[in-house]
């Protein structure tokens, strides 16, 4: 120490510990560290489920060993191949949601591999799509009536943009709303999975579509098939103004809403006296008094589709065998997707943090991620910490 006060060394900040020099440095990571540094291992010779050591950060996530179980009369066990993130799951991850739960993911596409006694439709080998809590895991077991063969012409990281999304949407606008022809539908992050899957469905009914999205994804949208001036900011409350201008007062017949605040206020300010209103968020959620007081008239209904699948898993079933016949004879088609290996899930569920994805965030199990993660005994660095309440996409 005495002689590094005594050198010429032009360090303004010197700290020794355990006789080892450190200086300040600001040093970027390549890609490849940042890869190697957010890989996650899997336990050894165990079956494995996406878990967290502490809610709060994505950096906590981890793969734990888990113990299969086998399927109860009317259950169904899969090995899974691919999941589908949902924005629920990120902020679960960041301890963001106003309930608890224990488990992440709702959907996948895989393998049956053991069925109860009761279940007579599908066996082992069966390739599947189905609506599955807990389906972050290596195998999952789920009721028979949430399962549905897959068709043909998907491959399973195509089927696992299906479930989650298509049902909620499906289920909001025609079991619900009766969506139809010339009816007007806003449709808020509509660049996002359930939003780009409700525009398939309002478009085949022959509804016209009003969305918002980032700027960034306007193209895709109009790309879809959307006009240029029925496309709004997601990021700003000029969209009530400026569809109320389009519609020449009229406002629209149905809204499916995801976003929170304001928003909600000002999604009610476009809704039309008699209209519709389909929440399908978690956060600042109106209950029916308070729509009451701005819109008396109106339908007002929250969906949560896990809940209506243990409610009533008949409609389920129903539901799924009538949009596979849709994806069998191509009328709908699977989502655009970003695919993520399971062993980098923390960049999947960061990439939905961030609003970056359009349509679906899928992780893979066979996707394999390059270079291999080492063995790593040193505490993990804090990259990117931080959570966000809503994505608007």
């Amino acid at each position: 120490m005495i002689s590094e006060i005594l050198s010429n060394s032009k360090e303004e900040q010197v700290a020794f510990r355990q006789n080892q020099r450190f200086v300040p440095r600001l040093v970027r990571f390549s890609d490849k560290e940042l890869l190697e540094e957010n890989l996650l291992e899997f336990p050894e010779n165990q079956p494995f489920q996406l878990g967290i050591s502490k809610r709060g950060t994505l950096e906590n996530l981890e793969l734990q060993p888990v113990t299969r179980h086998k399927p109860q009369a009317t259950e169904v066990e899969i090995h899974v191949i691919a999941t589908g993130l949902n924005f629920i799951d990120v902020l679960d991850a960041l301890n963001l949601l106003p309930f608890e739960r224990n488990w992440f993911g709702v959907e996948c596409a895989g393998e049956v591999v053991t069925v109860g006694s009761e279940v007579k439709d599908f066996q082992p080998g069966d390739k599947v799509i189905a609506l599955a809590p807990g389906s972050f895991s290596q195998f999952v077991t789920t009721d028979a009536n949430m399962v549905i063969l897959k068709p043909d012409n998907l491959n399973f990281e195509e089927a696992a943009t299906i479930p989650a999304n298509f049902l909620t949407a499906y289920y909001a606008l025609n079991k619900i709303a009766k969506i139809s022809t010339g009816k007007r539908v806003l449709i808020h992050a509509a660049a996002g999975g359930t939003g780009m899957a409700a525009v398939k469905i309002a478009q085949q009914a022959g509804a016209e579509v009003f969305a918002t999205a980032s700027l960034s994804k306007w193209e895709k949208l109009e790309a879809m098939g959307i006009k240029r001036q029925n496309i709004f900011n997601s990021r700003t409350l000029d969209f009530a103004d400026e569809i109320m201008s389009v519609t020449q007062g009229k406002g629209v017949d149905i809204v499916l809403n995801s976003l929170s605040g304001d928003f909600i206020d000002k999604s009610f300010s476009v809704l039309k006296a008699d209209g519709c209103f389909l929440e399908i968020g978690k956060r600042d959620v109106w209950s029916l008094e308070q729509v009451k007081q701005v819109k008396p008239n109106a339908q007002y209904a929250l969906i949560d589709l896990m809940s209506l699948a243990q409610q009533q898993p008949d409609l389920i079933q129903s539901m799924l065998q009538e949009l596979m016949q849709l994806f069998e004879d191509d009328q709908l088609k699977p989502l655009p997707r970003q695919v993520f290996s399971i062993q980098d899930v923390i960049s999947a569920f960061r990439h939905m943090q961030q609003a970056k994805h359009i349509g679906k965030v899928v992780v893979s199990q066979t996707s394999k991620t390059s270079p291999q993660k080492k063995k790593n005994t040193t505490p993990k660095k804090n990259l990117k910490r931080g959570g966000v309440a809503e994505t608007r996409i």
